[in-house]
C-alpha cells in the first residue's frame, strides 16, 4: 500500500458524527484529501502513458 492509501483509508475511518462536525477536522480532512489528489497526481506522472490515461480516468470519475 502506498502513502495515498494509506491516507484514504484514515478518512475513511473517520466516520463519527461528533468528527465529522468538527470544523477543525474537516477542515484537516479536507487537506488530506488534496494532500492524496497530489499524490495520485504525481503517481501518474512517474507512470506510462497508458496507466496514465487510465489513471486520469479512475481520478475524475471520483
Amino acid at each position: 500500500m502506498n502513502l495515498a492509501d494509506e491516507l484514504e483509508k484514515l478518512l475513511s475511518k473517520i466516520t463519527q458524527t461528533e468528527l465529522r462536525n468538527n470544523y477543525e477536522v474537516r477542515k484537516k480532512c479536507s487537506e488530506i484529501k488534496e494532500l492524496v489528489r497530489c499524490i495520485r497526481t504525481y503517481e501518474l506522472s512517474n507512470s506510462s502513458p497508458m496507466l496514465k490515461f487510465i489513471n486520469a480516468n479512475v481520478l475524475l470519475e471520483n
